[in-house]
């Protein structure tokens, strides 16, 4: 993983929490 895109994944990241949460 890059530093550089850990910003843009975390927000990926939170969105696929969200999506794993709704479908627990």
């Amino acid at each position: 993983m890059r530093f550089e895109v850990a910003k843009g994944d975390i927000t990926k990241f939170q969105a696929e929490a969200i999506v794993n949460a709704a479908n627990k």
